[in-house]
């Protein structure tokens, strides 16, 4: 909701990176193109929500497990991140909305 809405609501996010339990990828993916957000899915490697008890239990903020990404997952994650900073103006602040922080320009 925090992506998917301001997208429809406001055309404010066109594209995103997101590291997600392997659960939430699918119906993660659906809302990415019913939003028509184009994004880029990494699944995590370790302590991710596997079924829909966990990550119902996950989305009440109880989890006992760390999520853990693979090396090489990490290592693609900053290389998107840095192609994608050239040329970008930096912000020098961040408000949070809901679960995500949006820069100040």
């Amino acid at each position: 909701m925090d992506v998917f809405v301001p997208a429809l609501n406001k055309g404010r996010y066109t594209s995103g990176l997101f590291a997600l339990c392997r659960y939430s990828l699918q119906p993660f993916a659906v809302g990415l193109l019913a939003s028509g957000v184009e994004g880029r899915l990494i699944p995590f490697e370790k302590g991710d929500c596997r079924d829909y008890r966990t990550w119902l239990l996950a989305d009440k903020g109880i989890k006992d497990e760390r999520t853990e990404l693979d090396r090489p997952s990490h290592a693609r994650i900053v290389a998107i991140l840095e192609d994608a900073a050239k040329g970008a103006s930096q912000a020098n602040r961040f408000e949070k909305q809901g679960n995500i922080l949006v820069p100040i320009r």
